[in-house]
């Protein structure tokens, strides 16, 4: 399983394909990504499924409400010893703002989210893309070198 969810309908609002949801974790789920599951949902019961994700993202936890800050969540994890698993999204449709900012608690909307996945996509594909440019100007550095080289 790389989704779990509190709740299947919310999840279903982020990720077009809905896939088959069970009950509960999976007991061959890695140890990392089982621990910061049930820390963010939070004792709620749990759904889960396979789904593709959008790279770089290889696991997704999404909250229908988060009482308390995701960051702060994984924050904690991480100073316990812990370790992130590598591509997480931690998303929440509604929740608590964050506590130790000068804001307020308010809800956050699910278009709010959407607008920062999307941001974060485009920043993903901006990243990739300077990466093909950066690896293209190296090579036609190289290849000026060889071709110095051989002159001489």
């Amino acid at each position: 399983m790389n989704l779990c969810t509190d709740s299947p309908g919310c999840a279903e609002e982020f990720f077009s394909a809905p896939p088959g949801w069970t009950c509960g974790l999976q007991e061959d789920l890695p140890q990392e990504f089982r621990a910061i599951a049930l820390r963010l949902l939070g004792g709620a019961p749990v759904a889960a499924a396979w789904t593709d994700l959008p790279r770089p993202w290889q696991c997704a936890i999404v909250v229908e409400h988060a009482v308390r800050s995701q960051f702060d969540v994984l924050v904690s994890a991480l100073r316990e010893g812990l370790d992130v698993p590598d591509g997480l999204i931690c998303l929440a449709a509604s929740g608590e703002m964050y506590p130790n900012s000068s804001f307020t608690p308010s809800k956050i909307s699910i278009s709010r989210v959407r607008s920062w996945l999307n941001f974060a996509i485009m920043a993903f594909i901006f990243d990739s893309i300077l990466q093909v440019y950066l690896d293209y100007i190296s090579d036609i550095q190289s290849g000026i070198v060889n071709l110095l080289t051989k002159q001489k």
